[in-house]
């Protein structure tokens, strides 16, 4: 990275930061890091690490099958769809575009930013979908070695008019082309339930499906 590179993106970090709303509260994960003190050190702060590797096993397309618990104790719904998982920004970010099977006639069409922010240690997950004006912003750690993400963070609930809703991601990462992806939310009576589950089979592409069956 050249001199003059580093120095504009650190301009732009800097205004960036200066331009925050007075008095947002910041979460702060784990003990204060140390300024950078020498362009390799930012350098390190601003690139892609051991933790976006973590999310090259979500790379790919995949057969997406949904069930959805609108209430504690209620009878689950199924669907269906599929999910197209890419790098981009120069492999800073991952885009999840997910398409329901019926996204013709209605169906759930939503996109997802997935990162891992270096300066705050944690993971970061951003959802937005055809359902609803609210984005899901959610942050956290990720457990055994990156198989396992647990992302918490607050809505506005349409339903409720409930500025700061909690919910709560889990990312689970199983066998190769395999992994979960479930959203915990806020009962109304303020315990925690399963409201979607995700399960992701990678897709088989028709030359590779051809050639496993024979043909």
């Amino acid at each position: 990275m050249s001199a003059s590179r580093l120095g504009t993106l650190v301009l732009i970090g800097g205004t960036l930061l200066g331009s925050r709303i007075s008095g947002e509260p910041r979460r702060e994960s784990g003990a204060q890091p140390e300024p950078a003190t020498d362009a390799r050190a930012l350098a390190a702060r601003l690139s892609p690490g051991a933790h976006h590797r973590h999310l090259d096993a979500l790379l790919g397309r995949w057969e997406s099958v949904v069930t959805v618990w609108p209430q504690p104790g209620a009878e689950a719904n199924g669907s269906g769809g599929t999910s197209e998982i890419e790098w981009i920004l120069n492999g800073h970010w991952l885009r999840l575009d997910y398409r329901a099977s019926d996204v013709g006639q209605g169906g759930v069409q939503g996109l997802g930013l997935i990162g891992y922010d270096n300066v705050r240690g944690e993971h970061v997950f951003n959802w937005l979908d055809n359902v609803s004006c609210s984005a899901l912003q959610s942050s956290g750690p990720c457990t055994d070695g990156g198989r396992t993400t647990a992302l918490a963070g607050t809505h506005g609930d349409p339903a409720s008019g409930e500025r700061n809703h909690p919910f709560r991601w889990v990312i689970r990462v199983g066998e190769p082309g395999n992994w979960t992806l479930e959203l915990y939310d806020a009962a109304p009576s303020g315990s925690e339930f399963r409201k979607i589950r995700i399960v992701n089979s990678r897709r088989k592409e028709p030359a590779a499906a051809a050639e496993q069956a024979g043909l």
